[in-house]
C-alpha cells in the first residue's frame, strides 16, 4: 500500500475520539451573576439618588440672593466698621417674655442709629421677618418671639449712623422647653 494514495482515514491520524461514557459535571459560572448583580445595585442607587434629590429642598435662602452676592465688599467694610463695637451688640432670646432683646451700641443708639433687623431663618426661607430698629437711649430693642418657631434663627443688625453703614450678625436659638 503507497502512503501517498492513502486517505487520512486509514493512516488513523484523524481519528476522533469515542465520545466519554461517564457524564461531566457543570461547574458554577459567578460571572454572569456579578454583573446582572452590578447593574442592578447601580440602577436602584441612580434611582434613590434621583428621589433623595427630588424630595431635597433646593431654594435660595433669599429672592435676590445673586444681588447681595455683589454687595460683597461693601458688606466687608461694614463689618470692619462694627469691629471695635462688637462686644456691645448682642441678640439673645429672653424665654420668660418670649422676646428677643437687641442691643447696639450705647452711642450710636444716642446718634440716632436707623436701619433694619433682619430675623433670618436658615432652614425656612418663608419664616424670615424684617423690623425697623428702634432702640432705647441706651441702645436696647425688644422684638415679640411668640410666634417664631423653634430653633436656630439668625439676627442681622443693618443700621446707619452719620452716613457710616454698620453690620452685625449673631444666632438666636427659640427653644420650647424654655418657654414658660
Amino acid at each position: 500500500m503507497n502512503p501517498a494514495s492513502s486517505s487520512p482515514s486509514q493512516t488513523g491520524r484523524d481519528r476522533t475520539p469515542a465520545p466519554a461514557t461517564q457524564t461531566s459535571t457543570r461547574t458554577f459560572n459567578p460571572w454572569p451573576v456579578a454583573i446582572v448583580a452590578t447593574f442592578v445595585v447601580f440602577i436602584s442607587g441612580t434611582i434613590g439618588l434621583i428621589i433623595l434629590s427630588a424630595k431635597d429642598r433646593n431654594d435660595l435662602v433669599a429672592a435676590d440672593y445673586y444681588e447681595q452676592e455683589i454687595q460683597y465688599q461693601s458688606r466687608l467694610d461694614q463689618l470692619e466698621r462694627t469691629a471695635p463695637f462688637s462686644a456691645s451688640i448682642a441678640a439673645v432670646y429672653d424665654a420668660a417674655h418670649e422676646r428677643l432683646t437687641l442691643s447696639l451700641p450705647p452711642q450710636h443708639a444716642a446718634a440716632g442709629a436707623s436701619g433694619e433687623v433682619q430675623l433670618y431663618r436658615p432652614n425656612h426661607s418663608g419664616a424670615d421677618q424684617s423690623f425697623p430698629i428702634a432702640t432705647s437711649a441706651e441702645g436696647v430693642q425688644y422684638l415679640p418671639a411668640t410666634d417664631l418657631p423653634s430653633g436656630l434663627w439668625k439676627v442681622r443688625l443693618h443700621w446707619k449712623v452719620a452716613d457710616q453703614e454698620f453690620f452685625a450678625d449673631r444666632q438666636v436659638v427659640v427653644r420650647p422647653e424654655l418657654r414658660p
